[in-house]
């Protein structure tokens, strides 16, 4: 049995760490008068309720985005990382059609699609990260891991990193792949997973 957990601390930075940039955006706003009237209303009124109400959000919000995983003999067993939230799923590895989790760096998008995914990193880690598992009934299952690490140049040496996910369920035979990446890393990984995933399928 191999786990792997999804760091709550680290999950926390980060989503600190953006939401710097969204107080930057409430400041530059604030320069208008009309804003800057509402702000200091809701400072002045609401301010307990908007700390308790962070305070609120982000237990959800590490709980509903953090899951560890535990692979045992014959199924995955898929967890939330914060102990108040005991929710669980167990799959078995030959119910699972495809596994497909979220490269380091993805392609970005144009259009429309590049503003709604500029004002979503405002609130999300910019690397935030999941892992889709599809069964052969066609049911798909989307588990958030935003505090677990890529194999950087400074935690290469920790357990608890999508790669070695990734590489789990290649040797468990499954069909596994990235999303696209502008990284011909993330891409090669998945280019060696669909040959042995071939391979096992001619035999």
């Amino acid at each position: 049995m191999k786990e792997y957990k999804s760091s709550l601390g680290n999950s926390f930075i980060l989503r600190f760490y953006r939401h710097f940039f969204a107080f930057k955006l409430i400041a530059f706003l604030s320069l208008f008068p009309m804003i800057r009237e509402v702000l200091v209303s809701i400072w002045e009124v609401g301010l307990p309720v908007l700390i308790l109400g962070y305070l609120f959000f982000t237990i959800l919000y590490l709980g509903i985005f953090n899951h560890d995983f535990i692979f045992k003999d014959d199924k995955i067993k898929i967890r939330s990382s914060l102990f108040w939230f005991k929710k669980s799923n167990e799959i078995k590895y030959d119910s699972i059609k495809k596994v497909k989790i979220k490269s380091e760096l993805n392609c970005p998008e144009n259009g429309i699609y590049g503003v709604l995914s500029f004002f979503f990193l405002i609130f999300f880690p910019f690397d935030y990260k999941w892992i889709k598992v599809t069964t052969h009934t066609n049911e798909t299952f989307t588990f958030y891991c935003f505090g677990m690490d890529y194999d950087c140049y400074d935690n290469c040496d920790e357990n608890d990193l999508m790669e070695n996910i990734f590489r789990e369920f290649v040797g468990q035979g499954i069909n596994t792949e990235w999303t696209k990446s502008n990284d011909d890393y993330f891409d090669r990984m998945t280019r060696d997973a669909k040959m042995k995933y071939r391979e096992r399928q001619t035999y």
